[in-house]
């Protein structure tokens, strides 16, 4: 698997929704490639950030005034 490959699916990869096959594949690649390596460790504390902001909920009408 090339690097332009692993990294579509790093965000699959962390999420454990990734077929086994494809895993293993991205597994096996993150241990022969720092710099996939260094995608997944800033997709981390990336998506780690992102858990501290507050959900927001959209108003009702929300759809409806976009149209």
């Amino acid at each position: 698997m090339k690097c332009d490959d692993v990294k579509l699916l790093l965000d699959e990869y962390l999420e454990g929704s990734l077929p086994a096959g494809d895993a293993a594949q991205v597994k096996e690649h993150l241990g022969k490639c720092a710099g996939c390596r260094g995608e997944l460790q800033f997709l981390r504390k990336y998506l780690k950030k992102m858990e501290k902001f507050p959900a927001l909920r959209a108003p009702d009408d929300f759809l409806e005034n976009i149209h």
